[in-house]
C-alpha cells in the first residue's frame, strides 16, 4: 500500500523494526512490530440483582484497576451484543487492549492485565463468565 500511494518509499522501506521516511518534505519516524491483541468480553446485567449496569460505571472500574496495576495498559471499550438463538439477548463490551508501539510491554505483560481486570470485572460487576482471548488462546474466568 505504501508502494502505491508513495512509490518512492518502496526503494527506502526497510525490514527493520524503526525506520523513517520523507514525505513531502515532512519527517516520519515509524516504530512497527508484530501485531498483538488481547480482548475480554463482559455482559452488562449484575447477575446477582438482574439489574443492568452502564459502560460509564465499566469506563470508571477499569480507570481505577489501571490506576491500581504496577503500570497502565491502554484499553478500548467497544459496546457488543451477545446473541444466542432468538431467545437470548445480552448487551455488553469488548474491552481490548493492543501492543501499543509507543509503550514496551510483551505480549505476556497485556495477557497478565487483562486477566486481573477479568478477575476484577467478574468480581465487580457479578459476572457469572468473562472470556479473555488473544491471538492463540481464549480463556473462560469463573
Amino acid at each position: 500500500m505504501v508502494g502505491q500511494r508513495y512509490p518512492q518509499l518502496e526503494k527506502r522501506f526497510s525490514r527493520s523494526l524503526k525506520f523513517s521516511l520523507d514525505i513531502d518534505d515532512r519527517y516520519y519516524r515509524m516504530n512497527t512490530r508484530p501485531n498483538y491483541e488481547c480482548k475480554l468480553y463482559i455482559g452488562s446485567v449484575h447477575h446477582r440483582t438482574n439489574k443492568p449496569f452502564f459502560q460509564p460505571d465499566v469506563e470508571v472500574f477499569c480507570g481505577e484497576v489501571q490506576k491500581d496495576y504496577e503500570f497502565i495498559v491502554p484499553i478500548r471499550i467497544t459496546p457488543t451484543t451477545f446473541i444466542s438463538s432468538t431467545n437470548y439477548r445480552e448487551g455488553g463490551w469488548e474491552i481490548a487492549a493492543i501492543d501499543y508501539p509507543k509503550l514496551d510491554f510483551s505480549p505476556k505483560q497485556i495477557r497478565l492485565f487483562m486477566l486481573h481486570l477479568a478477575d476484577k470485572l467478574l468480581t465487580q460487576f457479578k459476572q457469572n463468565t468473562i472470556c479473555v482471548i488473544d491471538n492463540e488462546t481464549i480463556e473462560m474466568i469463573t
